[in-house]
């Protein structure tokens, strides 16, 4: 699991080695080392939980470290806004194909006559349909299900 430590605290050294409290947001995790050197970065951590004989429950992390570094983007995104813009881009254009506005079969009026009425009410717009698909398309993109690099076997 990856972490980005705010602060390092409670660095002491025992009988056992070095020990430190990394605060992670609103958690705090025990560290069997002295973390400063992390305090700012993010890390990749394996955590545990510990119960004590009195029953306290403590949090350890065990860290690995550094995390693979990737660029920083406004409110925390990890693509630039033109790789969001070409695949919503991307996706609109699959959802219209997948999702494509209609009118009743039952319905249709012979080339020429004016539109009337009923058509209008028989007219399926798929609109949202379309949305939800390229809304849940940039989710996967932003949780790096979808990858942009790749020449074949992209589905669109």
């Amino acid at each position: 699991m990856q972490l980005t430590i705010d602060r390092v605290s409670d660095v002491k050294r025992g009988q056992y080695g070095w020990s430190s409290k990394i605060h992670v947001g609103d958690d705090a995790f025990y560290a069997n080392e002295d973390a400063t050197q992390y305090a700012g970065k993010t890390v990749d951590a394996e955590l545990t939980e510990k119960k004590s004989a009195k029953g306290n429950v403590y949090k350890i992390a065990k860290i690995l470290g550094l995390a693979k570094e990737q660029p920083a983007y406004a409110n925390g995104a990890t693509q630039p806004w033109s790789e969001w813009e070409a695949m919503a881009a991307r996706a609109h254009a699959l959802a219209k194909v997948l999702e494509p506005d209609t009118i009743c079969p039952a319905m249709a009026i012979p080339q020429g006559e004016a539109a009337t009425w009923k058509e209008a009410a028989h007219h399926v717009d798929r609109s949202r349909a379309r949305m939800a698909f390229v809304a849940t398309v940039l989710i996967a993109f932003s949780n790096g299900k979808i990858a942009d690099d790749i020449e074949e076997g992209v589905p669109f």
